[in-house]
C-alpha cells in the first residue's frame, strides 16, 4: 500500500512520536509510506525528524499557524498527486482534508490520541466531524478503551475502531555511558531512588502536582532524585515551577535519547489530569522502569494490577504520595523484565502496526 501520514508537525509529544514509529514499522513490513507535515520542521517542530527511517519519505508545506482555504487546496493538491491508498489523519489536522473526502477512491482514517472532548476543534468542527465519521468518509480510530468510549458518546456512534496505542523498542544510545555517569552525580548515596519524568511542560500534564508530591517527599527526608527531561520549562510558568523545586529535582531540557535515562532509572513518574495511552509510558515499560501515575485516560488500560505499576487513588498530592512510598516500599520486588515482558505482549509497534494494517487493508476490500 502506498500509505500518507498527516500531522501537524514532528516536534516533542507523544502523537508525534508514535507517527515515526508507525510510519517506520509499516515502511519495514514493505509498503510505501510518507509523513507530511503542515508546519515548518525546523527546531523545536523538527524534533523527531532523525528519527523517521531514510526510507521514509517526509514533506513539510511549511504552513504557518492558522486555517485558511488556501492551505486547504495546497494540501488537497499535494495529496492527489501523491495517489495514496490510504490517508491517516492525526491530532486535528482533518479540516484539511475535508474537501478529497467527496471525490476520491482513497481511504480516510483518523487516530484520535485523547478523550474526544480534547481531539476536536471549533462547535462548528464538531457537527462537521460527526458527519463525516457517521456516513464512513472518515473512519475514526480510538488508542484506548476510555477514549473509545468518550468518542462514541461525544459524537453518538456505535462501534468506533480501538486499536491500543503502541510503541518501537527503543534502543540504548552511544551515551549510555555517559548519561550512567551523569545519573551517579544526582545520587546522594548508593540507596538513592531515580525518578524520572518525561513530557514538555503544559497545564495539562499537572507537573505542579509532581513538584509539590516530592517537595513534600524531600522534607520527609526520602532518598531520591526526580530527572525531568523535557521542553517547555523555559517559559514563564515553568520558571515558576523550577522555583518551587527542591534541589532533588533535576530540570534536563530536551533530551534525544530518552531511552538511556528510563534503562538507568528506577520508576516513571506521570501527574497528568488526562492522557490517550502515553507513549512515554510505553517507553517506559519497555526498558524495565516501574511506572507511578495518576489514574486517568487510557492508563488504567495499560497498568492493571502492581506487577506493572502503581495508580494514584486521585490526583490530590496526598494520593500521589501515597502511590509514591508504595512504591518505595515494595520496590525490592520489583522486575524488570516483567514490565518488559508487559509491554512485548501488549503494546508493542509490531502488534500496533499489524493492527492498522489489518484495517486499512480490510476497508480497502
Amino acid at each position: 500500500m502506498k500509505i500518507v501520514h498527516l500531522i501537524y508537525n514532528l516536534a516533542q509529544g507523544g502523537a508525534e512520536r508514535f507517527v515515526v514509529n508507525l510510519s517506520n514499522e509499516q515502511k519495514r513490513k514493505g509498503h510505501e509510506v510518507y509523513v507530511i507535515a503542515l508546519l515548518e520542521l525546523e527546531g523545536k517542530n523538527g524534533f523527531f525528524v532523525k528519527s523517521l527511517a531514510a526510507s521514509v519519505q517526509v514533506m513539510s508545506l511549511n504552513f504557518q499557524r492558522g486555517f485558511t482555504l488556501a492551505k486547504v487546496c495546497k494540501v488537497v493538491r499535494l495529496i492527489r498527486s501523491l495517489k495514496p491508498d490510504v490517508v491517516n489523519c492525526h491530532l486535528n489536522v482533518i479540516p484539511y482534508i475535508f474537501p478529497l473526502c467527496f471525490f476520491s477512491k482513497i481511504k480516510f482514517f483518523h487516530t484520535i490520541h485523547s478523550v474526544a472532548e480534547y481531539a476536536h476543534g471549533s462547535n462548528v468542527q464538531i457537527g462537521i466531524n460527526r458527519y463525516f465519521y457517521s456516513s464512513g468518509r472518515i473512519k475514526p480510530i480510538t488508542i484506548s478503551k476510555e477514549c473509545r468510549e468518550s468518542f462514541e458518546k461525544f459524537y453518538a456512534l456505535r462501534h468506533v475502531i480501538q486499536i491500543d496505542n503502541g510503541a518501537a523498542q527503543p534502543e540504548l544510545s552511544k551515551k549510555f555511558q555517559g548519561v550512567r555517569s551523569e545519573l551517579d552525580g544526582y545520587r546522594t548515596t548508593k540507596e538513592t531512588i531515580l525518578f524520572v519524568h518525561v513530557a514538555r511542560y503544559e497545564k495539562l500534564k499537572n507537573q505542579s502536582l509532581l513538584v509539590d508530591a516530592f517537595n513534600e517527599l524531600a522534607a520527609e527526608g526520602l532518598d531520591f532524585a526526580l530527572l525531568v527531561i523535557g521542553g517547555n520549562f523555559d517559559s514563564d510558568e515553568g520558571r515558576k515551577l523550577q522555583e518551587h523545586s527542591v534541589k532533588n529535582i533535576h530540570y534536563l531540557g530536551l533530551k534525544a535519547n530518552v531511552t538511556d535515562y528510563l534503562s538507568l532509572s528506577d520508576a516513571f513518574c506521570m501527574t497528568s489530569f488526562f492522557e490517550g495511552l502515553p507513549i512515554s509510558l510505553l517507553e517506559a515499560l519497555s526498558c524495565g522502569c516501574y511506572p507511578i501515575c495518576t489514574a486517568v485516560g487510557g492508563i488504567p488500560d495499560v497498568i492493571q494490577d502492581e506487577s506493572v505499576g502503581i495508580l494514584s487513588k486521585d490526583i490530590s498530592v496526598a494520593s500521589y504520595k501515597d502511590a509514591i512510598l508504595k512504591y518505595v516500599n515494595k520496590r525490592g520486588k520489583v522486575d524488570r523484565k516483567v514490565l518488559q515482558e508487559h509491554f512485548q505482549n501488549h503494546f508493542s509497534m509490531q502488534k500496533c502496526a499489524g493492527a492498522y494494517l489489518k484495517l486499512y487493508s480490510e476497508v480497502m476490500k
